[in-house]
């Protein structure tokens, strides 16, 4: 796993985000990933200050255990799945955060 990105700019509903990038051959412009783009990605996303609070809660209450799970299942998935760059994403609502695409196998 990649260190976090702290991403900045205008905030969005977008509070955390996790993507997969498969190990591919990397052949001077063919399909492929440079290797040191391979691997789990998380990128944590600016939050408006009036959602600080609540956000921080809700990502440690339910958003960061479900990144560890996301992690793990992504680790143990089947070939097929890691095989394909996956994104997953959890965006903050007044209900708290919830989680939007890919679950690994």
């Amino acid at each position: 796993m990649k260190p976090p990105r702290f991403d900045e700019g205008p905030g969005s509903d977008v509070v955390l985000a996790v993507q997969w990038v498969p190990s591919r051959s990397f052949n001077l412009g063919a399909e492929g990933y440079h290797p040191s783009a391979v691997g789990i990605h998380v990128h944590v996303r600016p939050v408006r200050s009036a959602d600080r609070v609540a956000v921080r809660s809700s990502l440690r209450s339910q958003g960061l255990q479900e990144l560890r799970e996301w992690v793990m299942r992504a680790q143990r998935a089947p070939e097929t799945w890691r095989s394909e760059v996956h994104f997953g994403c959890w965006r903050y609502d007044e209900d708290g955060v919830r989680f939007e695409g890919d679950l690994p196998m």
